[in-house]
């Protein structure tokens, strides 16, 4: 019934699927390392983080608080409904202020879709020229 051509055919796929699973769970054993930065609302085998959302929906500001009073006023990750967030201590504000890395208009136009159709009053605000900020910090300080 079995032939030895069928056989060996068995023993490749065999072969071939557990290599290739062996790769897959070392590659995602490889990519999940330790993040530095502690979680407050994350939750064992929630996976697709539909807890971690509830939680973050229902009750946000306990987590917050949550976070500050576990963490010890330092820095804490949260997972929000639009994915995850992290939340520095008033200690950091002063190295926020002078970090060139971080750029808030950028951000605003990615979170609020700034270069979607009818989001031009956005994409006005956060136009790398700054003309429109520029023109209202200047007409706020006039002394008139």
């Amino acid at each position: 019934m079995f032939s030895a051509e069928g056989a060996n055919y068995a023993v490749t796929f065999s072969l071939a699927f557990g290599i290739a699973f062996a790769v897959v769970l070392l590659s995602w054993l490889c990519s999940t390392t330790a993040d530095q930065i502690p979680t407050v609302n994350s939750y064992p085998w929630d996976w697709g983080q539909k807890k971690a959302h509830q939680q973050y929906l229902s009750n946000s500001r306990s987590l917050i608080k949550e976070g500050i009073r576990r963490f010890n006023n330092g820095p804490f990750r949260i997972i929000t409904a639009l994915g995850s967030r992290v939340i520095l201590p008033p200690t950091y504000t002063e190295w926020l202020k002078g970090c060139l890395d971080l750029d808030h208009q950028a951000l605003v136009h990615n979170e609020y879709f700034g270069g979607y159709p009818g989001m031009e009053g956005i994409g006005m605000v956060t136009d790398p020229r700054r003309i429109v900020i520029d023109v209202t910090k200047k007409k706020l300080n006039q002394s008139s």
